[in-house]
C-alpha cells in the first residue's frame, strides 16, 4: 500500500476495490490486491506487483512501461524501444540512468534489496 499511495488515482481505485471486498465479506490480503485487483481492474490484467508498479509509474512519472513474462514465468517491467517519432515528449529525455533512478525510486518503497536493472530481450513467443 505504501507504493500504491504514491499514485493518488490508483490509491483511490484500490481503496474502492478493498471496500467492495469488505462489503462482500471477502478477506483482504496482499494477494487479493496483487491478483484480483490487477486482473479485474488494472490497466495490465496480469503481472501482480509489476502491474501495480506499471500503474504507479504511469500516473506519477507519465512514462509508459510494459509488463511481460518470459518462457520461465519470470515477470518483467520494461521500457520498450520505440521509433523516435512515436516517443512522447515526456520520454524524449530519458536515459538509462534516469530510467534506472525511476525504477530504484519505486522499488525502494517495497524492498531493501538492490534491484537488477539492465537491458533485456524477453523471449515469450508472443
Amino acid at each position: 500500500m505504501n507504493l500504491i499511495q504514491l499514485a493518488p488515482k490508483l490509491h483511490e481505485k484500490v481503496n474502492n476495490f478493498i471496500n467492495t471486498l469488505t462489503v462482500r465479506g471477502d478477506k483482504i490480503t496482499v494477494d487479493s490486491i496483487l491478483d484480483s485487483y490487477v486482473f479485474e481492474h488494472g490497466i495490465v490484467n496480469y503481472g501482480g506487483l509489476a502491474a501495480i508498479m506499471c500503474e504507479v509509474i504511469k500516473e506519477t512519472e507519465g512514462i509508459e512501461l510494459l509488463v511481460c513474462d518470459d518462457f520461465e514465468g519470470e515477470t518483467y517491467l520494461i521500457y520498450s524501444p520505440n521509433y523516435p517519432w512515436n516517443i512522447p515528449e515526456k520520454e524524449r529525455s530519458l536515459t538509462k540512468e534516469s530510467l534506472s533512478d525511476i525504477y530504484i525510486k519505486y522499488l525502494s518503497v517495497i524492498t531493501d534489496e538492490p534491484p537488477i536493472i539492465d537491458f533485456h530481450s524477453v523471449a515469450n513467443g508472443a
